[in-house]
């Protein structure tokens, strides 16, 4: 992703109050990664924050920002699962927080600024894995939404969400189109919510009829 589709999606963020994860590939191969950075802290506004999803492969890269979301300046999550390569304990350390809350899930007790979290242990997975990306390689995965919110692509186009085959639905340049976004206002956060697909929150009757009757306006 270029820095100017990176503005873009940072501006449409603020517009729509949509926190700002970014993830991957790996994104601390990005060249401009602190750039991205940046930008996003210095622009979002109230409300809007900014998360980073790593693997921990960059060794000097992600203690930095371990570092960053234990004073709270952003969210960093560190995620060992067990098909990622062997990363440095010291990334691992720098990601611990001395409570050892955080680990496999977000944490935030409201007591402390600390936006650390660990997804994995390296040898397990404290969840069954969605079958997207190298995960399809593996047999205990399941059914689900890789990311329940706008994704964005490199080239800026926007998906519904993080599913293969989720509908475009506008570009940073642009914006998204107001049938999405009554949907997202129903609380239909991945498209296959449409589909009657299992494991997803909410009433899916609800959602179809209300679905139905944005589709059919």
């Amino acid at each position: 992703m270029s820095l100017s589709t990176f503005k873009m999606a940072v501006a449409l963020s603020n517009e729509l109050g949509n926190y700002i994860t970014l993830g991957g590939g790996e994104p601390t191969l990005h060249p401009k990664m602190w750039e991205f950075i940046g930008y996003a802290l210095s622009q979002c506004v109230e409300d809007v924050g900014l998360f980073i999803v790593t693997n921990g492969s960059q060794t000097d890269t992600a203690i930095g920002l371990a570092r960053m979301a234990q004073r709270g300046i952003m969210g960093a999550a560190l995620s060992r699962t067990r098909f990622h390569d062997e990363i440095d304990p010291q990334v691992v350390k720098a990601f611990t927080r001395p409570d050892r809350r955080g680990e496999g899930h977000f944490y935030q007790d409201g007591r402390s600024n600390d936006l650390r979290e660990i997804r994995g242990d390296g040898k397990k997975w404290p969840y069954t894995p969605i079958r997207v990306g190298r995960a399809k390689r593996l047999q205990d995965t399941r059914e689900g939404c890789a990311c329940e919110e706008w994704f964005v692509t490199p080239t800026g186009r926007i998906h519904f969400c993080g599913c293969p085959g989720a509908p475009v639905v506008g570009s940073a340049r642009t914006g998204i189109g107001n049938k999405w976004l009554e949907y997202r206002n129903i609380d239909l956060t991945c498209y296959k919510q449409l589909s009657g697909c299992s494991g997803y929150k909410g009433s899916k009757e609800k959602h179809h009829e209300e679905a139905r009757s944005i589709w059919t306006s």
